[in-house]
C-alpha cells in the first residue's frame, strides 16, 4: 500500500508540473554497480530499466523524476527485488544545437528485498529487506533527436548508476 501511496504522489506531482512546464518523457536501460548479487552473497552490477519524466523551469533548471526496476540477479531459490524512485534537479552547464551538457543532484529512496527459500538444505525461509533513502550526485547529456546517457553516484547503497536512453 505504501508502495501505491508514493507512486501516487509522484504521479501527481507529474501532472502538476506538466501544467506549468515544458514536459518530456524518457524510457532508457540502467546499469547499477551495486544493485545485483551473486552466488557467494556479494553485492555485483545489476541491469535494470527506467522511467522518468522531466520538467524544464526556466533556460537552464530542470527537474527529473523516475522510477528504475533491476531485474533479479540471485542464486538458486533466493529472489530479489530492487528498484529506485529518484528526484533529480538539473543545470545545464553547456548547451549547442546539438548537445546539452548538464549537472544533477537529487534525492532516491532505494527498496532492496532478498526472499531465502530452503536455502542450504535446510527449511528456513527468510526475507530481508534494506530500503535506504539516499543522495544523487552526477552528470549528463541530452542529444538533439531525444537520446540521452546520465552517470550518477547514488549514496544510498553506494553505488555507481548508467543510465542510456531517449526522450520521446
Amino acid at each position: 500500500m505504501k508502495y501505491f501511496f508514493i507512486i501516487s504522489i509522484i504521479f501527481c506531482c507529474s501532472v502538476t508540473f506538466a501544467q506549468f512546464s515544458e514536459t518530456q518523457f524518457a524510457g532508457g536501460s540502467t546499469i547499477g554497480s551495486q544493485m545485483g548479487v551473486d552466488d557467494t552473497g556479494q553485492s555485483v552490477v545489476g541491469f535494470g530499466v527506467n522511467v522518468r519524466g522531466l520538467y524544464a523551469i526556466d533556460t537552464k533548471f530542470s527537474a527529473s523524476g523516475g522510477i528504475t526496476y533491476f531485474f533479479p540477479s540471485m542464486p538458486e531459490n533466493q529472489s530479489l527485488v530492487a528498484w529506485q524512485i529518484n528526484a533529480d534537479g538539473q543545470y545545464e552547464l553547456y548547451s549547442n544545437k546539438k548537445l546539452k551538457a548538464y549537472a544533477l543532484g537529487g534525492l532516491n529512496y532505494s527498496i532492496f528485498k532478498i526472499k531465502y527459500e530452503g536455502m542450504q538444505n535446510t527449511l528456513v525461509n527468510e526475507e530481508i529487506s534494506n530500503n535506504k533513502v539516499g543522495l544523487d550526485l552526477g552528470a549528463g547529456t541530452k542529444l538533439d533527436f531525444g537520446g540521452f546517457a546520465e552517470v550518477k553516484y547514488d549514496t544510498a547503497y553506494e553505488q555507481l548508476a548508467l543510465t542510456i536512453g531517449y526522450y520521446f
